[in-house]
């Protein structure tokens, strides 16, 4: 299901880096678990049961791709 919801938001990969802003698509799943996708990185996905969760998550992905 989707959920219509798209996030904008910077986050600094290293403190003396520029702020980079990234487009997040949330869907939810047919087991109610919130499901993340980065558009602008292939590859980066991630989810969670609650949005709080789910926005911590996205960072870490966001960190690791």
């Amino acid at each position: 299901m989707f959920l219509g919801l798209y996030l904008n938001f910077g986050y600094n990969l290293i403190s003396n880096m520029k702020k980079r802003t990234f487009t997040v698509v949330i869907e939810k799943d047919e087991n109610g678990w919130m499901v993340a996708d980065v558009s602008e990185l292939q590859g980066c996905h991630t989810q969670a049961k609650t949005m709080d969760e789910l926005i911590k998550r996205v960072k870490e992905a966001i960190s690791l791709c």
